[in-house]
């Protein structure tokens, strides 16, 4: 039986779950249901095998409140410092800001506020799918607004489109945005997702994101979590892959005092092909990031790839937890993970656990993980060529990343090279 925390003070003072006046009745229901199960079954402890490792301190260091619905002064130029392409979609606080925003003419972008009045059946299969952890719970019972793109079909763009996340100044809030993302059959498109703070905040950013690919669509995700360093970020993403589908997301972690990503990846038609990848370089002691990737393969011929790697500083902490699931008939499938860890201090700690779930015959499936530490011999060679120690250091450090960071877009690039 799973041993759970008692719930912290600030979830027992919040009385209401959030609904808009325009709700609709099913999913007031809904919130209701989600509310009630977080106090009945209260914070998982690390006896519950997905939280094994999982730090909880940052839920009762802090006295978290809901984010109040506003904003702090003028963003404009803010935004124009951020942005690094031509197009960009702008969120704050959680909340869609088209005034703020660049938006591609094809494209099909408001706020899930606006799409459940739009596309209600649709939004509704998607919201109401059965919650994969406590905190996507936390965001089911809480969430009021969030983010719904639509990319047309044989819509093809090689140029990244930014999604700009902004957190301005809200001490001690819970922010719990939901976001939609349908990819159209045979579209093309490369997004750079990008969360930010713009001034000093302790705050818990809690976000869970659909993904639904269609028919041969294809895209490419670059994620950098660049939170204020006393924020906790928790990222929950469900996606879903058609046939001859594409995915591919480079996740790139440097902020955050605690940062955790669950990305849960249904691979549903043949050929698709999910490539998932992460990169974090954690430096401050008490420091914790945290990866849990799940992919289930339910179709033939189909392709998976996780390869995490993580260079550690410090006290800080590092876990990943790789997944991979073939059910019955999906065979001739091909997958592979590998997590693979660089420790700078004595005192840093990195747990890696590969699982295996595999019930088809026909398959290649394999995984592999290291902890290390820096190569004395390669070290001692490059000093040995005349260059100073903390050069040689940087030089190993970037080969390590290297295989990562090459798979980002080349135009966007050296927008993520601080995190080396």
């Amino acid at each position: 039986m799973m041993t759970i925390h008692a719930l912290p003070t600030w979830l027992r003072e919040i009385k209401d779950i959030r609904v808009n006046a325009q709700s609709p009745e099913w999913l007031v229901t809904e919130k209701e249901r989600a509310f009630n199960a977080l106090i009945k079954s209260g914070i998982p402890s690390r006896k519950h095998e997905k939280y094994k490792y999982t730090d909880f301190s940052f839920t009762t260091d802090k006295h978290y409140q809901l984010s109040p619905q506003k904003e702090f002064g003028n963003l404009s130029d803010f935004v124009a410092s951020s942005c690094v392409t031509r197009h960009f979609i702008v969120m704050v606080n959680g909340v869609f800001k088209k005034k703020l925003s660049a938006l591609p003419e094809a494209l099909t972008v408001m706020s899930l506020k606006d799409a459940m009045i739009k596309h209600p059946e649709w939004i509704k299969s998607q919201l109401l799918k059965e919650a994969t952890s406590y905190f996507s719970e936390l965001n089911q019972a809480f969430f009021l607004d969030g983010l719904f793109f639509e990319i047309p079909d044989d819509y093809q763009s090689d140029e990244p489109l930014h999604i700009l996340s902004i957190i301005t100044k809200q001490n001690d809030c819970l922010i719990v945005p939901r976001n939609v993302f349908m990819i159209g059959e045979n579209a093309k498109v490369n997004i750079l997702e990008e969360y930010i703070a713009k001034e000093g905040n302790t705050y818990f950013n809690n976000v869970v994101t659909h993904w639904h690919l269609k028919k041969s669509a294809k895209v490419k995700c670059y994620k950098k979590q660049n939170e204020h360093i006393e924020a906790a970020h928790y990222a929950t993403n469900l996606l879903e892959l058609g046939e001859d589908s594409h995915f591919e997301l480079v996740n790139i972690t440097k902020g955050g005092i605690f940062s955790r990503d669950d990305v849960i990846a249904r691979l549903q038609g043949i050929k698709a092909n999910c490539l998932l990848s992460g990169f974090y370089h954690l430096e401050r002691a008490s420091q914790y990031v945290d990866h849990h990737v799940e992919v289930i393969h339910e179709a033939k011929y189909s392709q998976s790839e996780m390869l995490y790697k993580g260079i550690l500083d410090s006290e800080s902490r590092a876990v990943f937890n790789g997944r991979l699931n073939v059910v019955k008939d999906a065979d001739r499938i091909n997958a592979y993970q590998a997590n693979h860890h660089l420790l700078l201090s004595s005192e840093a700690e990195a747990y890696s656990k590969p699982e295996l779930e595999i019930y088809a015959e026909d398959v290649k499936c394999k995984h592999g993980a290291t902890t290390g530490q820096l190569d004395e011999d390669a070290l001692f060679y490059l000093q040995s060529r005349g260059i100073e120690e903390r050069d040689a250091k940087s030089i190993l450090i970037q080969g390590f990343a290297e295989e990562i960071l090459k798979r980002i877009h080349s135009s966007i690039r050296e927008h993520f090279a601080e995190v080396l």
